[in-house]
């Protein structure tokens, strides 16, 4: 390929073959996550999610396994799985 990172100024190398506008885009993206906190409301949005499941967890525990925080989905998934063979 003639036209490689090395011989045109334009071109990136990377893994997804990334432009100037991409770069750009992405770097928007990040501001616009930090500006809006976004990070710190999904942290708390899960806080509270997880408080929900506790509490439904604690008033029928016989139809839910204990909520784990980011690991009650495979959790989950696991105890079902294992209910339905038996």
């Amino acid at each position: 390929m003639e036209e490689n990172v090395f011989h045109v100024s334009s071109r990136l190398n990377s893994t997804w073959g990334g432009t100037l506008v991409d770069m750009v885009r992405s770097q928007r993206y990040l501001e616009i996550l930090a500006e809006e906190r976004l990070i710190e409301n999904a942290t708390a949005r899960g806080s509270e999610l997880l408080a929900g499941l506790e509490s439904l967890a604690k008033e029928y525990p016989e139809q839910s396994p204990t909520p784990a925080g980011r690991a009650s989905c495979a959790r989950s998934i696991s105890a079902t799985a294992r209910s339905a063979t038996r």
